[in-house]
């Protein structure tokens, strides 16, 4: 239980559900809210396509997406802003 009193264990539990429906429908899922190496993992686990979230980057202006999009980074492919492919 977090210091927020949201289970992450049961969020994850039932991730998987999402994932599956989203690939049955043929569209790829994108987890949310991603902040730790751990959680990254536990979605690769999971056969999610995307994640977003602080673990990447925080939000940032406008004037600096365009520099944060030109550097190369080996956890994110070019997919969508503020996404990384997993």
């Amino acid at each position: 239980m977090s210091a927020a009193g949201l289970d992450y264990q049961a969020l994850f539990d039932h991730a998987p559900c999402g994932y599956l429906l989203a690939h049955a429908v043929g569209i790829k899922a994108v987890a949310e809210g991603v902040e730790t190496e751990g959680q990254r993992e536990a979605l690769i686990g999971l056969a999610c396509d995307l994640a977003q979230g602080y673990h990447y980057a925080r939000p940032l202006p406008a004037d600096e997406l365009a520099s944060w999009f030109a550097m190369e980074s080996p956890d994110r492919t070019p997919v969508s802003p503020g996404a990384a492919a997993l």
